[in-house]
């Protein structure tokens, strides 16, 4: 497993012609993350829950030996304890410990002319989900940044305050 920390996906230059990321549905809204974040889609694990942390974050996993802390992405978007019995985890890579995202479905790999990407945030994108949000692709295709994520505040400060 790479341990590396996806960077912020760079907006196109005219030198690349295409760019390609993962979509998801959430809350049924259409998101993309960048393919080269995300190292595994895997289903839903079972996890051990973590003492102290917010209800978003589900528990750790073992996943192919390695931890996988998984978050429940709903849930840090609505506070609501958000699970679709058919969701799955993308598995991202974060410093020593990987981060597993559930979301509602995955939609597969999407490619996306770079003349199609607009940097405004649709008023569909809940509140709590814009700082999170680089612009979209198609206008349909919501850009989920995961190193804004991961260095949000919101995120880097995830227990619950014991």
């Amino acid at each position: 497993m790479n341990n590396t920390t996806p960077e912020l996906v760079e907006p196109p230059t005219k030198q690349l012609k295409r760019w390609q990321g993962i979509g998801f549905l959430l809350h049924g809204l259409h998101y993309v993350v960048a393919a080269d974040s995300v190292t595994e889609i895997i289903p839903l694990p079972k996890t051990t829950a973590l003492p102290g942390a917010k209800p978003w974050i589900k528990g750790l996993a073992n996943v192919g030996g390695h931890l996988v802390a998984i978050i429940n992405l709903g849930g840090v978007i609505s506070g609501v304890d958000h699970c679709s019995p058919d969701g799955r985890v993308l598995v991202i890579p974060h410093h020593e410990l990987a981060i597993g995202l559930m979301v509602d479905e995955v939609t597969g790999i999407k490619q996306f002319a770079t003349g199609k990407y607009a940097e405004h945030i649709p008023t569909s994108v809940p509140h709590s989900m814009r700082p999170f949000i680089q612009g979209t692709y198609d206008t349909q295709n919501i850009i989920f940044s995961v190193a804004r994520f991961l260095g949000s505040q919101q995120f880097l400060t995830a227990d619950a305050g014991f």
